[in-house]
């Protein structure tokens, strides 16, 4: 009986798992809730890219978006961006709130993911053989709490490997010690599967993070080699069982790096020593742009620890030289384009500089351990170090308050000093009262790594820097998403055909699918480079990954078949329709619909970089004859030779056209070879033209059309991934089922 009893006590390592989770998640929510980040208001966390592109992807994965939109530019795949943004099993906290609560479930998603990684560092701790103690919530929450979380929680699906990095290095350690782990492959492919560019950075991490265990285990070369292959075996087996994931994300990612261009301005260095130096106190911000500084800040505690970790005696020198190259490598990782190009997958990003920071974060916990666990073996005169430090930073302490806030360099200057106190009487005083001091040290820590979230989060909000950003309050977007929604629906919801609804607010880019209507701009790190260049060169606007319709001219609007306008602003060439409070919504009437009859002659232009003159060009393209006819006359000849839509449901658009030569039936969606087109029953070829849009080729007469999209890189990358898990875990029956059996008795 007393037995029984005794199993279903909950065990202490599942205490601190369940503790460092509360923990954190009460921190998270006093830093947030400092600043008017509650859940309920009055401030959002609609700024930057949750503003732009997060609040309307999930929107539309409420819709049901998830291969295929008509909302993002002008329609087409979605499944690059599904990946990129949405694929988390944590999006699916969103259907668990109302629309017009969507800001608190973005808000829950990050504290649970935060506070999830929390516990994955406990369970890792644990599962490493560290003493289960109060310690242990000591380094969980430095972990989950570093400043990389406060500065990139904006993009929260990069938060989802912060919660599979601890099991995955809980895994290498097994593989170094015993040669395998056969579990590895689930929690890669869970890692590829949540956010499959981060889980690039990640799995180098990971690689790089193996050689460093087995050199200091003492393997030899060979035997690194061998467990660094095994590991790059499992990481495929991963890869094949993400398939339906990666497979889409691949061929999305590669297309639209195309775009990418270079950030750095330095041209040798990505930052100034003063900038990295400023980085090492409490709470200071300096940018969530391109030029800053790595955002490394884990926890002064951290810092000293590292620092004691070389000054043991118990650590080998072997060791340290090795812990030493490794933190010297990630640091010109972060100094030199070069090596930083290399971590962000050949791309260099667009803002949020350093997205592998939080490798190196780990790292410094990880060193910081083993530092705390030979602090009794210190000499004393080394927990004077940061004494030393703190005296000098208090001389200096005018020369600091010019770039850093008053509130960051007392903070640290007190850190500097509390800290060795406690470490020093933890490495006097015997076994039974150490429970108690470091109970006062996570007490301390708790409160700097809370106080370090609050003070970034505070200058995010309100430092004037090249990329702060105010919180808005969230009745502001929900005031101006009703605005729209009245309007939209007042004026589209019985509209026959596909036209398409522009917005010229610039923090509008991918209103399309959150909205529900058939969109013109889009802002994606999955984004089509070829219509961002159409764009550019007939008027409309793109840059780094994006393109926007502006007002342009009739002409173009009318080609790219924007019939409605959202707009603060008049538009000249439009009739102001209908207006809402200071929206107004404008028509253009000779707009073109989806797809329409042109000569074949249109398959031959080149536009060059004048924007008049290769809109000369394409009018001139599109007149089926040399007769000289205006504008007015060759759009309404256009909309005669038009597609009749008879259908128009989900990935499949059906209609009728008539027209009275040979010519082409040119599409104004981006060519895409997951199109299938079928006139009059047969299938039919399509090709790009314009470099850009897709064409087919059309016979006199009237004939029926239907243009489907099938995601095919999706039903493939599904069969691969079934089959994968199907397979792995066949194999890894056998392998159990070989290794319990017992040989007979002869």
């Amino acid at each position: 009986m007393k037995d029984i009893v005794l199993k279903k006590k909950i065990s202490l390592p599942t205490i601190l798992c369940a503790a460092s989770f509360a923990v954190t998640f009460l921190c998270l929510y006093i830093a947030f809730r400092a600043v008017g980040l509650g859940f309920f208001g009055p401030k959002s966390i609609l700024i930057s890219d949750m503003r732009q592109q997060y609040i309307d992807f999930f929107m539309a994965l409420r819709h049901g978006d998830i291969f295929y939109s008509k909302g993002l530019g002008l329609g087409g795949d979605f499944m690059g961006t599904f990946t990129y943004y949405l694929s988390s099993p944590f999006s699916l906290i969103i259907f668990l709130f109302k629309k017009e609560s969507l800001q608190t479930a973005l808000l829950l998603i990050i504290f649970l993911k935060v506070s999830l990684s929390s516990s994955s560092f406990s369970y890792m701790m644990t599962n490493l053989g560290y003493k289960p103690d109060i310690t242990n919530i000591i380094f969980s929450v430095s972990y989950s709490l570093m400043s990389f979380v406060f500065y990139f929680f904006i993009n929260l699906f990069w938060l989802d490997a912060l919660i599979w990095l601890p099991i995955i290095i809980t895994s290498v350690q097994k593989i170094v010690e015993h040669g395998a782990d056969h579990k590895m492959p689930f929690f890669l492919s869970a890692l590829f599967i949540s956010n499959f560019y981060i889980s690039y950075m990640t799995g180098l991490f990971v690689a790089l993070f193996t050689i460093y265990l087995c050199l200091i285990s003492g393997n030899s070369l060979k035997e690194t080699l061998k467990k660094v292959l095994m590991l790059a075996g499992y990481a495929l087996v991963a890869a094949v069982m993400s398939a339906t994931i990666l497979i889409p994300a691949a061929k999305n990612y590669i297309f639209s790096s195309a775009g990418a261009t270079k950030y750095n301005l330095y041209q040798t260095f990505n930052f100034s020593t003063k900038q990295m130096i400023s980085k090492l106190f409490i709470g200071h911000y300096d940018s969530i742009g391109n030029f800053a500084a790595p955002t490394i800040f884990c926890g002064i505690l951290i810092f000293i620890l590292v620092l004691f970790f070389f000054f043991s005696r118990e650590i080998s020198v072997k060791e340290k030289v090795l812990t030493a190259l490794f933190i010297l490598f990630f640091f010109l990782s972060f100094l030199l384009p070069s090596l930083d190009i290399v971590w962000h997958a050949f791309a260099y990003p667009n803002s949020f500089a350093y997205r592998y920071a939080f490798c190196f974060s780990f790292f410094l916990i990880y060193i910081a351990i083993r530092g705390f666990g030979k602090i009794k073996s210190l000499p004393y005169w080394v927990f004077f170090i940061p004494v030393i430090i703190s005296l000098l930073l208090i001389l200096s302490k005018h020369r600091l308050e010019n770039n850093l806030s008053p509130a960051s360099v007392k903070s640290t200057i007190f850190a500097l000093i509390i800290y060795p106190v406690i470490l020093l009487i933890i490495r006097l005083v015997d076994i039974k009262r150490l429970r108690f001091f470091a109970f006062i040290l996570s007490a301390v820590v708790l409160f700097e790594l809370t106080l370090n979230g609050f003070l970034i989060l505070k200058d995010l909000n309100e430092k004037p820097t090249e990329s702060s950003h105010a919180f808005p309050p969230y009745s502001l977007w929900l005031n101006q998403r009703n605005l729209k929604l009245a309007l939209l629906d007042r004026n589209t919801g019985g509209e026959d055909g596909y036209f398409r609804t522009a917005d010229t607010s610039l923090l509008s880019i991918n209103e399309g699918v959150s909205l529900r209507y058939n969109g013109v701009s889009a802002f994606s790190s999955c984004y089509n480079p070829k219509i961002q260049d159409l764009y550019r060169k007939l008027g409309y606007w793109g840059e780094y990954k994006k393109y926007k319709y502006i007002p342009a001219s009739s002409f173009i609007d009318s080609f790219f078949g924007v019939k409605n306008v959202l707009s603060f602003t008049e538009i000249p060439y439009m009739e102001q329709h209908d207006r809402e409070g200071m929206l107004s919504l404008y028509r253009l009437n000779t707009a073109l619909p989806v797809a329409f009859a042109v000569p074949s002659k249109i398959s031959y232009v080149e536009f060059g970089e004048n924007v008049e003159h290769n809109r000369s060009l394409l009018e001139e393209s599109l007149k089926f004859d040399e007769e000289k006819t205006g504008t007015d006359s060759l759009l309404s000849n256009l909309a005669e030779g038009s597609l009749k839509i008879t259908s128009l449901k989900g990935m499949k658009v059906s209609g009728d056209i008539d027209v009275n030569t040979d010519c082409l039936l040119l599409f104004t969606l981006p060519y895409d070879d997951n199109y299938s087109l079928k006139i009059d029953g047969k299938k039919t070829s399509l090709f790009e033209v314009l470099d850009s849009l897709m064409a087919a080729e059309l016979s006199e007469g009237s004939h029926n059309v239907t243009l489907t999209y099938y995601p095919k890189e999706s039903i493939v990358g599904l069969l691969i991934s079934l089959l994968a898990l199907v397979s792995y875990l066949v194999f890894l029956r056998k392998k159990s089922s070989s290794k319990t059996q017992k040989p007979l008795d002869v």
